[in-house]
């Protein structure tokens, strides 16, 4: 048996309906482990085909997973959470890594929400007992490969699986209260751990404590690892998060921004942040610049492996919001060029901005209106 497909779960039945069957087009096995549900999940799981086991819930992710991973039957894994949506893959299309016997790993496409991006991430990798998940909570594998390379050698390779996440949907707040005593102790334990601070503050901001949220976000800065000389994009997760978190409450970001951008040059989202802020200034000429690049980088053909995929990462991390391409971009080009008196290259902007956005095209052009009738009558005072 080539492959088996491995997920732990809970009041799941939902998610497995549309998770489990394009599991079927590539996967010989898919094992379930189940975690103290109470509604259908368990059957759910059995009627696509899945092998289902019990466990009883620890509040420890890595836990869970590798009793999954004790139950597979396949020389390969690929861990799959219930609220991803694997599209169907020819089973000849994996040949080549599955076949590889210098391949530990593989990647994935994966989109972290609708409207994003794609990156690839490491969920896929051979079935042995040195491969095993670390962490209680955003538990990973990245240190059993590494062990599995030392002793064996081996490299990782890309597959052509593609998951669209759907975890986002819908109200978090249930999910938000079982991970906060998760993350509070895993915060403890691993202190210098980004995502986890990071984490925390999104649960905290979610549950109206705005004092933790900040100080989350700032402890997630903080211990940002930069000691090695480069830093991850992990890091820049961090900084993204608290300077959003600060222009939400109208605090000064230009610091945090100019220290990010000097750490991340590659990071467009902080091009983004760096537009926007000039434009706060007045500096209506150099902001247009930073979106016009931005424009530039999605047209590249290499655009998500320059910005993406770093190939010297086991765990390939970052999603960039489409709407930074074209229409958040267009819209902040037609203010830029408004304000700079360039009227016709305004209207260009805003309306290749209505058309990515139908819905607002009305509602843009109003306020393209009434600008240039402000203007007219200052013309005429």
């Amino acid at each position: 048996m080539l492959l088996s497909a491995a997920l732990i779960v809970r009041n799941e039945a939902e998610n497995l309906a549309r998770c489990l069957p394009p599991l079927a087009s590539f996967a010989d096995d898919i094992v379930v482990v189940d975690t103290g549900s109470d509604d259908e999940t368990r059957a759910v799981a059995r009627s696509a085909g899945a092998r289902v086991f019990e466990f009883q819930w620890s509040d420890d992710y890595a836990a869970a997973r590798n009793e999954a991973l004790r139950h597979c039957r396949g020389e390969w894994v690929l861990s799959v959470d219930a609220d991803e949506i694997y599209r169907p893959c020819p089973r000849e299309e994996l040949s080549s890594i599955l076949g590889s016997p210098s391949t530990v790993a593989g990647s994935t496409w994966f989109r972290i929400r609708d409207g994003f991006t794609p990156y690839r991430r490491v969920r896929l990798f051979r079935n042995h007992p040195l491969i095993r998940f670390a962490g209680i909570i955003h538990e990973n594998v990245l240190a059993g490969l590494d062990r599995y390379r030392e002793r064996y050698g081996g490299d990782a390779g890309d597959s052509p699986l593609f998951a669209d996440h759907v975890g986002y949907d819908g109200d978090q707040r249930e999910k938000n209260l079982r991970n906060l005593p998760i993350l509070l102790r895993c915060a403890e334990q691993e202190p210098g751990k980004v995502i986890v601070w990071c984490h925390l503050a999104n649960v905290y901001a979610s549950l109206g404590e705005a004092e933790k949220a900040d100080g989350a976000w700032r402890r997630a800065v903080a211990v940002t690892g930069r000691c090695n000389g480069r830093p991850s994009l992990y890091d820049s997760v961090a900084y993204l998060g608290l300077i959003e978190w600060q222009l939400s409450r109208d605090e000064d970001a230009q610091p945090l921004v100019s220290e990010a951008r000097d750490l991340f040059p590659g990071n467009l989202h902080l091009l983004w942040y760096e537009g926007r802020l000039l434009m706060r200034q007045g500096s209506y000429r150099e902001a247009t610049a930073r979106f016009e690049e931005l424009l530039a980088a999605r047209r590249r053909e290499d655009f998500l492996e320059r910005y993406g995929n770093p190939a010297d990462d086991w765990d390939h991390w970052f999603g960039y919001d489409e709407r930074l391409f074209h229409v958040l971009s267009f819209e902040s080009l037609a203010t830029c060029h408004f304000r700079l008196g360039r009227y016709a290259e305004s209207l260009r902007f805003l309306d290749l901005a209505a058309r990515r956005e139908p819905a607002r095209g009305i509602e843009l052009r109003k306020c393209l209106c009434r600008n240039l009738l402000q203007v007219a009558g200052a013309g005429t005072r």
